[in-house]
């Protein structure tokens, strides 16, 4: 967390906390309150999230090969534009 008047790292499974009236830095809590526990759709949620991460892999490496492809062909058409001149 980051403002005017500071900055703090939080890492996965802490919690911060900054007022919104003041000029004290953000701070890193000792124990994450009780009102931040996980909500009923939390298994939905995450199992959603891993599906479109394999997505974006998927697609990801698909423009790959696309582009690793369209380069190997590409001496080829240039030979080819070349002879039709």
């Amino acid at each position: 967390m980051q403002t005017e008047n500071g900055q703090t790292d939080i890492s996965p499974d802490q919690a911060g906390f900054v007022p919104v009236h003041g000029k004290e830095r953000p701070r890193l809590l000792t124990r994450i309150p009780g009102f931040y526990r996980p909500g009923p759709h939390e298994a939905l949620i995450e199992k959603k999230h891993e599906e479109i991460q394999r997505f974006i892999e998927q697609r990801r490496e698909e423009r790959r090969r696309i582009i690793r492809e369209r380069r190997a062909e590409a001496p080829v058409r240039r030979q080819e534009a070349e002879q039709r001149r």
